[in-house]
């Protein structure tokens, strides 16, 4: 059996990723280890397989400390990452960001360099560095940089879109694509990685297929059975809007994707059309 560590409590990835590993009980044990007040530091870690890091601060509109970023998002993860490698834990996957690489829009590939812009995105890339010093053969580290995560009880712009299509039943029928990963994917990818299938390195996992905003909000209303209306009269608007880059407008239309014939782990048994299903279901 093997014994896989999830460190942070009550992070959305790590309690859908123990849920998840709960279907295979003969083969795997999953614990988790809170990661405030250094309670981790008493914690033996001697016997795991695998550590999955999920704790984190993510990016906030309110005023968070600069130096807290940094010391949750990149301090904690090496000192443990550290602790792992002395105790002889074989794996560490770490859960990092698409926002290290600064964009709003346009489409990443194996040459894209990363340039973050803010405390969030710049502290989980240099928690990725001091990570990658650490790899060996004995000792594997993973940094998986998903896009958006949406799934049931998800946060975030999925469930910023979930609640303005039915609150207004009216979103414009713009055309744009942009990768994202359904959570029960996400977590069949770092299922792959504790198997041992798969290298350590950096991992880009999205869904087999890219996602049209407009798209999303219809399936979000048709599973609600809400009456959407999707004029095509703002989009002049919303291309002005690209345009002059208003922040909110490129997030929610513009085109932001892993490149699908450079990205290493399309991942997908579940439809797009059942994965918000599930999502919304009740």
């Amino acid at each position: 059996m093997k014994k896989i560590l999830i460190a942070g409590a009550r992070s959305y990835i790590g309690t859908a990723f123990a849920e998840y590993m709960s279907l295979f009980p003969a083969e795997y044990q999953t614990d988790t280890v809170d990661m405030e007040e250094n309670a981790w530091e008493n914690k033996d870690l001697s016997g795991y397989d695998s550590i999955l890091f999920v704790a984190g601060i993510v990016h906030r509109k309110s005023k968070t400390p600069a130096e807290l970023y940094y010391s949750v998002n990149r301090d904690l993860p090496i000192r443990m990452a550290q602790k792992a490698k002395r105790a002889g834990v074989k794996q560490f996957v770490y859960i990092s960001t698409m926002s290290v690489y600064g964009r709003q829009e346009g489409i990443i590939n194996k040459e894209s360099e990363p340039s973050p812009k803010n405390h969030y995105g710049i502290s989980k890339y240099q928690a990725e560095q001091g990570l990658r010093q650490l790899d060996c053969e004995d000792f594997g580290v993973y940094i998986l940089r998903p896009p958006m995560v949406y799934g049931k009880d998800c946060k975030g712009n999925y469930q910023t879109l979930s609640k303005f299509v039915k609150k207004f039943k009216v979103f414009p029928d713009y055309a744009n694509e942009r990768s994202m990963i359904y959570i029960d994917h996400l977590c069949c990818f770092i299922k792959q990685i504790t198997d041992m299938t798969l290298l350590p390195g950096i991992w880009l996992p999205q869904n087999q297929a890219y996602v049209s905003t407009v798209d999303m909000v219809r399936q979000i209303a048709k599973v609600n059975g809400i009456r959407l209306w999707t004029p095509k009269i703002f989009n002049p608007l919303i291309s002005l809007g690209k345009r002059l880059r208003i922040g909110a407008v490129v997030k929610c239309f513009g085109s932001y994707c892993y490149a699908q014939e450079d990205v290493r782990a399309l991942v997908g048994e579940i439809s797009f059309e059942e994965s918000v299903e599930r999502t919304e279901r009740k």
